[in-house]
This record gives structure tokens, C-alpha cells and sequence, in this order.
């Protein structure tokens, strides 16, 4: 079964959390969840362990501009996990994208994803049918642009 993930990507993605967490949350700490968690990152007020959690969020890199297309493809099992944690665990959730010219944050949590188009999508270059997979449309137009 193909790598998905390659240490390059979690290395651009912590880059990502970094300046997300430096932007919105100057002088939190942040925490990589452990691999077979759903979301990526924790953002926590101090160090040490039972600290209360201030958000959960997850990452994305692409490699085109924002507004290439009008939405943005997100795995239904990755955006049930990050609602999930929302309203039934109680956590602070984002999805944190970065494009190549910006970079932007949504609480889906806070929309009536049902309205979302409903998508198979994916990779058909890498000949892996697990490359495929139901999804939604996120219009690109809800996320808060928060710059570079």
C-alpha cells in the first residue's frame, strides 16, 4: 500500500501549524496529536499535562492558488471527525488549509454541512483505489483568509 504521508508533508504541515498558532494564537503551545488521531494539532495556554485543550485543528497543503476552484475537496471522514469533536466532545475545531498564496481557517462545525455537494474525489494517478473517496465540496469562499 502507498506512504500517503511523507515526512515532507507532516514537516510542511507543522510549518503550517506554527504560523496558523503565531497568527491567531501567539504564545500558545502547540502538540501534534499521536498518528491514529483524526486532527492533526492541539493548541494548549501552558505547558505540562492535564492543561485544558483551546483548540483542536487539522491541516491541508495544496499546491495551487485559493481561488483555482470555487470549493475545497475534504474527506467525509476527516470532516466527521472535525465536527464530531465540535459538538459532541466539546472541542474547538478548525480546518486550517494552506494554498500556495494564502493561507485559510473554518469552524465547519459552525455551518450546516448537509448544504455541502457531496463528491467522490481524489487520486486516480497513484493506481490506489483508497485514493478515492466520498467527500465535500467546502465553497472556499467560507474560509477566513488569515495571509501566508
Amino acid at each position: 500500500m502507498p506512504v500517503r504521508e511523507k515526512p515532507e508533508d507532516r514537516k510542511n504541515e507543522k510549518l503550517v501549524a506554527q504560523r496558523y498558532r503565531d497568527i491567531k494564537y501567539p504564545g500558545m503551545l502547540l502538540h501534534k496529536n499521536p498518528e491514529f488521531y483524526p486532527i492533526d494539532f492541539n493548541l494548549v495556554g501552558k505547558p505540562g499535562l492535564g492543561v485544558p485543550i483551546l483548540q483542536m485543528f487539522e491541516v491541508k497543503c495544496r499546491d495551487n492558488k485559493m481561488r483555482k476552484w470555487d470549493e475545497f475537496y475534504l474527506s467525509a471522514h476527516k470532516c466527521l471527525a472535525i465536527i464530531q469533536y465540535s459538538r459532541v466532545l466539546g472541542f474547538e475545531t478548525r480546518l486550517v488549509v494552506k494554498w500556495t498564496d494564502r493561507i485559510g481557517v473554518i469552524d465547519l462545525a459552525a455551518f450546516d454541512v448537509t448544504s455541502f455537494q457531496k463528491v467522490w474525489f481524489g487520486r486516480l494517478d497513484r493506481n490506489d483505489p483508497n485514493d478515492v473517496e466520498p467527500g465535500l465540496a467546502i465553497p472556499v469562499n467560507l474560509f477566513e483568509e488569515i495571509g501566508l
